[in-house]
């Protein structure tokens, strides 16, 4: 395998090639992973790992749209929605000979890094013959909780294990939803039935009550998990003539037809398309929250750190923003506010920049549109706001952007830079 290094000559890109056990992109710095979102410290923030299989050099654009495209359904979906500054999402671009998977019932095999297949037999279920190198190209980043493989076939299917397998089908995001639901909250799947082909419909469940916080086998109120959602009078179990947003408990769940039950007709741990049910959101926040608190979320914007600037000729605007150094010592993360209004920018967009050059935090500027960007970042590193806009840099004399550092406003602080 061969791993792709590049170098910058003028203002052209040139990928070589070097050894290395995964072949994935490297950047100038040395860096083999990109930061996509980034809310604290990995130590606290449970960090998501991007990776990808089937995707050739050539079509590294469509794995990073990919990856812009999970998020955003993370971004809208409830109750990731409410503590999204729960989350630190990272991507290795990993880079495979051959474009697409094998489809092994239909005899197409393709030479890729990571070497993911749908089977023969379960078609809809995707693997990789070599999930060791799926955990290797993961840890080129930071931190990982959940690794997620995003294989490059629209055809629905994946698999959840140690590792997450997906296509990038429309819709896939769901499936990163749900099974962070999984990973995260340990929710059990609500469905009736694993395989789902007709081999294992109307299975009869015998068990102990099951220890996920969405399951019971209970049927007498004042043992259901759940009980203090569920309304009187609700029939129990729960059925036809009710419904389908009623709490009780439906029958099916599990991997069951009968014998286990839900505390909903529908929930996102059964139908993906669907929105978590009550018992499921509530069980998520609390460890939502742990990660992210009243604090953290009032700074928090849904923004990609490591979408590219929009390759159009304007003038730019810099400051510089010095160390934080009467921040407390013994806490090196603070948290930075830059914010600037004025009329006469009327489009563009607006980043900050780390001093190794790399965008931690950015913003689409549109007419009368207020900038404001908050990130988390060291306390003893500098930072740069820039604004790129196709006004004239010449107009835009006396601009003056404000920072707050950890809610305090910082003044006589910044060098502007042209």
């Amino acid at each position: 395998m061969k791993k792709y290094f590049f170098l910058f000559t003028g203002i052209l890109l040139f990928p070589f090639r070097g050894n290395a056990a995964v072949d994935v992109v490297t950047h100038p710095d040395g860096r083999r992973y990109t930061q996509v979102v980034f809310n604290g410290s990995i130590d606290r923030k449970y960090d998501i790992v991007f990776i990808g299989d089937g995707f050739t050099l050539a079509e590294q654009g469509l794995f990073n749209k990919k990856v812009g495209e999970a998020w955003k359904t993370l971004c809208e979906t409830y109750p990731w929605s409410e503590r999204l500054c729960a989350f630190n999402i990272w991507q290795v671009n990993v880079i495979s000979e051959q474009s697409g998977v094998d489809r092994r019932a239909e005899g197409i095999y393709r030479n890729t890094e990571l070497n993911c297949y749908y089977d023969a037999i379960t078609t809809r279920l995707i693997q990789s013959e070599t999930p060791w190198l799926c955990q290797e190209a993961a840890s080129y980043a930071p931190a990982y909780d959940a690794i997620f493989v995003l294989v490059n076939d629209t055809t629905w299917g994946g698999a959840a294990g140690s590792l997450v397998f997906c296509s990038i089908n429309p819709k896939f995001g769901f499936i990163v939803s749900h099974e962070l639901g999984h990973f995260l909250g340990d929710l059990a799947d609500e469905y009736d039935c694993y395989v789902c082909d007709g081999s294992d419909d109307n299975r009869s469940y015998f068990g102990g009550e099951p220890w996920e916080a969405n399951l019971t086998n209970k049927k007498t109120l004042a043992e259901i998990k759940w009980k203090d959602l569920i309304n009187p009078g609700t029939p129990l179990p729960t059925g036809p003539g009710v419904s389908p947003g009623t709490v009780g408990i439906w029958e099916g769940g599990g991997y069951y037809r009968f014998g286990m039950y839900r505390s909903q007709f529908d929930c996102h741990m059964r139908s993906r398309y669907k929105p978590f049910c009550q018992v499921c959101a509530r069980h998520l926040l609390p460890k939502l929250e742990s990660r992210c608190d009243s604090t953290d979320i009032r700074f928090f914007t849904c923004q990609l750190s490591a979408l590219p600037l929009r390759k159009i000729s304007r003038p730019r605007l810099s400051w510089k923003f010095p160390p934080c150094l009467s921040c407390p010592f013994e806490d090196p993360l603070v948290r930075f506010i830059f914010e600037l209004s004025d009329p006469r920018i009327q489009s563009g967009q607006a980043v900050v920049r780390n001093t190794r050059g790399e965008i931690v935090a950015q913003q689409e500027v549109s007419e009368r549109q207020k900038i404001r960007i908050s990130f988390e970042g060291l306390r003893f590193e500098e930072y740069s706001l820039e604004i790129h806009t196709t006004e004239q840099a010449a107009g835009l004399n006396g601009l003056n952007p404000t920072v707050t550092i950890n809610g305090k406003e910082m003044a006589g602080n910044l060098r502007q830079m042209f």
